[in-house]
């Protein structure tokens, strides 16, 4: 099953997803819980996060725990309960790994949604959960308490929930009062996330993207999720961010109503489409060069279309994006794959091109 959580700042602006999945799997012979974490915040750059948990299926003991960010790095963990120790590493660096000592049952931080939702929670409900951080401050106990029993108003419904808060973090999450304990909202440091999507992710699926104020759809495999941007009178273009398992890469589609553009000579081809948006790029991407022969001629939902690749800097560090450009009768387009290490752009692109078959404008 999956919950997706969109982040939005006081005045309700949009700025991150959080989506959580669990799914039964199995780990060297062993049957676990797999627990994935997705975040993906627009603010600060190239912000994005994901990380991995395998919890034995029946003591809910962490084995094995991966955590990466662009922003603060990679950090792996492995557990053993029977001898008493976690050691963590930093994949891509020079640290030493280190172990810590564990004297008893702490669960990853990458799993504490989870773990409160296995919690007994009732009215009056006090507990202290042992965490472990590997990413950061180690070992910390949390003291989980429910506060209230409340219903509250989310964009996926409306639900009975028990507020629950956490001490030391001075975080606050509701969980729905059923026997699912479905995460609906949190706050924490500013932030405001409610429950917009949930659901299963089902092997061979797809879920149905539809905008009909832009005129556009397209269908998403099982296991990719999206996010809009906060729309705004003064800004005609729909931007979706479509969020790939393992949230390797930045994916964007980008609509525009062609009455909204005011450069009559990009109208007039795709190509030209394809040029004016990539001189906007140009000053954005450090170093953009775009190869020359990667231009290719298409066609999508029947209408002409261009695509094109460039590589360019996030800092020193060597990214390729690919786009792909279509000029309709009411919409310009534009579907992009950006912050792509350049060894992973051709099943990349072929993953998207997939999603890009489905598209359809007017």
């Amino acid at each position: 099953e999956f919950q997706q959580l969109t982040e939005t700042l006081g005045g309700g602006l949009k700025i991150g997803s959080f989506d959580w999945s669990v799914e039964s799997a199995r780990l060297d012979g062993q049957d676990v819980w797999r627990m994935t974490t997705y975040r993906y915040v627009l603010a600060g750059g190239d912000n994005r996060g994901m990380s991995l948990v395998d919890a034995d299926k029946q003591k809910f003991q962490p084995i094995r725990s991966s955590f990466r960010h662009t922003l603060i790095g990679t950090t792996d963990a492995t557990y053993d309960f029977d001898a008493g120790k976690v050691t963590v590493t930093r994949p891509g660096t020079e640290d030493a790994p280190r172990s810590d000592q564990l004297e008893r049952t702490y669960y990853d931080n990458e799993q504490g949604v989870f773990v409160f939702r296995r919690l007994p929670l009732a009215e009056g409900f006090q507990a202290k959960v042992p965490i472990y951080a590997s990413f950061g401050a180690g070992k910390i106990d949390i003291e989980v308490k429910v506060v209230a029993k409340e219903t509250i108003e989310v964009p996926a419904g409306s639900f009975e929930c028990y507020k629950v808060h956490l001490l030391p973090v001075n975080q606050t999450f509701w969980h729905t009062a059923d026997a699912h304990r479905y995460l609906v909202k949190f706050e924490a440091a500013g932030v405001t996330a409610e429950l917009e999507r949930l659901g299963q992710n089902k092997p061979d699926e797809v879920r149905p993207l539809r905008d009909d104020t832009f005129g556009f759809s397209l269908d998403l495999p099982a296991s990719w999720y999206h996010m809009e941007e906060s729309a705004s009178e003064d800004r005609p273009i729909r931007m979706v961010h479509l969020i790939d398992p393992g949230a390797t890469a930045v994916h964007i589609v980008g609509v525009w109503k062609t009455d909204s553009i005011k450069n009559d000579e990009a109208k007039k081809s795709a190509r030209a489409w394809a040029e004016h948006r990539l001189s906007s790029a140009k000053k954005e991407l450090k170093e953009l060069q775009i190869r020359p022969d990667s231009w290719e001629q298409r066609k999508v939902s029947g209408w002409p279309a261009t695509s094109v690749i460039g590589d360019y800097l996030v800092g020193e560090d060597k990214k390729v994006g690919y786009s792909v450009f279509l000029l309709g009768e009411e919409t310009a387009c534009e579907l992009t794959i950006l912050a792509c290490n350049p060894d992973q752009l051709d099943r990349k692109r072929a993953a998207f091109d997939k999603i890009i078959e489905t598209f359809q404008t007017k």
